[in-house]
């Protein structure tokens, strides 16, 4: 009996739904033709899509001239950096740290010597002044370890905060492309 009033129940239900179905004539009205007032656009300038083409491909050349700059200072600078980390190292006796001394003050000349030969590509002629700044800053961050190392000491103050004015500089272009900030004094360090 459940089964015939639930098999009724759904019968009525389709029925009542195909009844309820009955084609609509639509009506057809004729509309007056509008005069459209013409309106003169001004021609869309295309250059924000030409200066962020120019952008990324700013951004695309100065990441490779940020990469080639740390892979041109290390490999200039093995012996400094081990000699900082002999030097900062208590459980280095102290006639391995002086060992490490001189090869240390050439590797700061070298890295100094490779700094100034980088060359800027003309891609990044909008940013060459402050690259130039950087690049002297982290030249002379070189030059500075190398006459501190001959003069004894084992700590480079000084040099260090030149060399951060350098990668200050150089994370103010990056973030101008859109580009996440770096440091590059942490990319040579070791």
């Amino acid at each position: 009996m459940k089964k015939l009033l639930a098999v009724s129940f759904a019968a009525s239900l389709v029925l009542g739904a195909c009844a309820e179905e009955e084609p609509v004539e639509e009506e057809v009205v004729e509309e007056e033709p509008v005069e459209e007032e013409v309106v003169e656009e001004e021609p869309v300038e295309e250059e924000p899509v030409e200066e962020e083409a120019a952008s990324e491909e700013g951004a695309s050349e100065f990441v490779q001239f940020y990469l080639t700059v740390s892979q041109t200072i290390n490999a200039a600078d093995a012996d400094l950096n081990a000699f900082e980390a002999a030097a900062a190292d208590p459980e280095v006796p102290a006639e391995e740290v002086e060992a490490l001394r001189e090869p240390a003050a050439v590797s700061a000349e070298e890295a100094a010597a490779a700094v100034e030969a980088i060359e800027i590509p003309e891609a990044l002629a909008d940013n060459q002044a402050e690259i130039e700044e950087a690049l002297t800053a982290i030249q002379e961050a070189y030059t500075m370890k190398a006459e501190a190392i001959r003069a004894g000491e084992t700590t480079f103050e000084e040099a260090d905060a030149r060399f951060a004015e350098a990668d200050e500089i150089l994370n103010g272009i990056l973030e101008g492309y859109g580009l996440a900030a770096s440091s590059l004094m942490n990319e040579v360090a070791g």
